[in-house]
């Protein structure tokens, strides 16, 4: 499980990949979402041109920073081949 310090870096990097998908004209978000046991993920979320909800992406769970970030640029390369 990840320390609070290295989950804030984990969600800054998550919007920072949000930002780069707004550049290339996607709504994009991040969401935590926390699994049964207490472990935490991140969803990348797009949203249709009136905010609501049209896909999301999970990061899955990961034990590091680097795990997180390399999910995270997995996630926004689907995101760019699939919408």
């Amino acid at each position: 499980m990840l320390k609070i310090s290295e989950w804030n870096i984990v969600v800054k990097y998550g919007n920072e990949v949000c930002n780069k998908l707004k550049e290339c004209g996607y709504n994009a978000r991040i969401k935590p979402y926390t699994m049964y046991d207490g472990r935490k993920g991140l969803y990348v979320q797009l949203l249709d041109y009136t905010g609501i909800l049209y896909k999301q992406y999970a990061t899955g769970i990961c034990n590091s920073v680097e795990g997180f970030k390399k999910s995270l640029d997995v996630q926004a390369k689907r995101i760019k081949s699939e919408c």
